[in-house]
């Protein structure tokens, strides 16, 4: 237990600069916003956009943290803790500080949209307020479904990252070529492989009966998040295996 604490530390420590700095642009940004956007709709639609970009706050994060790695992997790779235990750290602290980032990112439009529904400027169906139960689960099913893709994003880097360490030895100045070709090629037939009836079969079973906050539906299935589940984890042990496997 000690060891691990110790590695989520070392993780936490690493990857800090990173958390600062982001949050510095966020902060800057929103300030810039404030003092040169004069509309406040506009403030608001503008305030939204580092809100946005943190979906891919996590992977960016996971990869930074791996380049670091990368510069002294022998010692890395040769840790006591298993490929399991080095990227599941990342990954947590890479949760943690986007969760930090995410907060202080979402304060600034949280306080304009405060702002515009009590001035009148966006009004909420049927009276209802913004604030309700129907509206704080809406929120939390969208800040889960944020992280989810988010952590997608980040497995598929991983993968990509352990795939480039894996082959570099047998490719060589090759490898960052033979990387992307077989990562756009898996992108593509998982983007045909979605659109088959098998697919469908597959997963479009359990529905989930929902609806958000004003006229739009959803149809979401258990199947879906079933399959999205056991996919993100074969891209997690697959990447620790080919990281255990690297030549140093």
């Amino acid at each position: 237990m000690t060891a691990w604490k110790g590695l989520l530390h070392k993780d936490f420590r690493m990857g800090r600069t990173w958390l600062l700095t982001g949050i510095f642009i966020v902060v800057a940004v929103n300030l810039f916003i404030a003092f040169r956007v004069p509309s406040m709709e506009k403030r608001f639609g503008w305030s939204l956009l580092p809100v946005t970009l943190h979906l891919f706050y996590w992977p960016v994060y996971l990869y930074s943290s791996l380049q670091v790695e990368a510069k002294q992997l022998h010692q890395w790779l040769h840790n006591t803790q298993s490929a399991l235990r080095l990227v599941t750290s990342k990954l947590l602290n890479g949760l943690l500080a986007m969760l930090i980032s995410l907060l202080i990112s979402a304060a600034y439009p949280s306080y304009l949209f405060y702002i515009l529904i009590r001035e009148g400027h966006i009004l909420v169906r049927d009276g209802t307020s913004a604030f309700s139960a129907e509206w704080v689960r809406f929120g939390f099913t969208a800040l889960g479904s944020f992280l989810w893709i988010s952590l997608s994003l980040s497995l598929l880097v991983l993968l990509l990252w352990s795939a480039y360490r894996r082959l570099n030895p047998y490719t060589g100045k090759w490898t960052w070529l033979v990387t992307a070709v077989g990562g756009i090629s898996l992108l593509l037939l998982f983007g045909k492989w979605v659109h088959t009836d098998l697919y469908l079969w597959l997963t479009q079973w359990g529905f989930i009966p929902y609806t958000l906050p004003g006229e739009a539906n959803v149809t979401p299935y258990i199947g879906e998040y079933l399959f999205d589940f056991l996919l993100n984890t074969g891209l997690f042990f697959l990447s620790c295996r080919l990281i255990e496997k690297v030549e140093v």
